[in-house]
């Protein structure tokens, strides 16, 4: 079930509580976070970036994530798989969490991420939130990574 977030930008969490948050704090409360946020359509079209998930993957000054495909930050290899279930979980989305994924820089090169995945409902509209969190130094090795 997908958070839903009405016309006046607040937010019910219909998952947890049920409690009420304003999108400015929950906005304030997301770029605290230390992981990067991308969120992105259905389609994999990434709307929003985070300064941090831009330089996480390698964006140069002025450049960002936005309006790139969710996919292309995915090795080559495995593309067509994440596609796939990208578009299986789009049908059914649900709050997950999976470590041990294999990623990829701008510049093609590779690292490991952990991800969080959360479906939203915001202006009549579905995105996931997709909080990285780059795994590199956790005890993961980037010949372990698997797609």
């Amino acid at each position: 079930m997908a958070t839903s977030f009405g016309k006046d930008t607040s937010c019910t969490d219909c998952l947890k509580t049920g409690r009420y948050v304003t999108g400015l704090r929950l906005v304030a409360e997301v770029l605290k976070s230390t992981a990067a946020l991308v969120v992105g359509m259905r389609t994999g079209t990434i709307v929003l970036s985070t300064d941090y998930a831009d330089k996480m993957f390698g964006c140069k000054p002025g450049e960002t994530l936005e309006q790139r495909n969710i996919d292309d930050l995915v090795p080559e290899e495995f593309r067509q798989r994440h596609h796939d279930a990208r578009v299986v979980y789009s049908e059914s989305p649900y709050s997950r969490y999976k470590t041990g994924l294999a990623a990829q820089k701008l510049d093609g090169t590779r690292f490991c991420v952990g991800i969080l995945l959360r479906p939203i409902i915001w202006g009549g509209s579905e995105f996931v939130l997709t909080f990285v969190t780059n795994m590199v130094g956790h005890g993961l090795l980037n010949a372990e990574v698997e797609g």
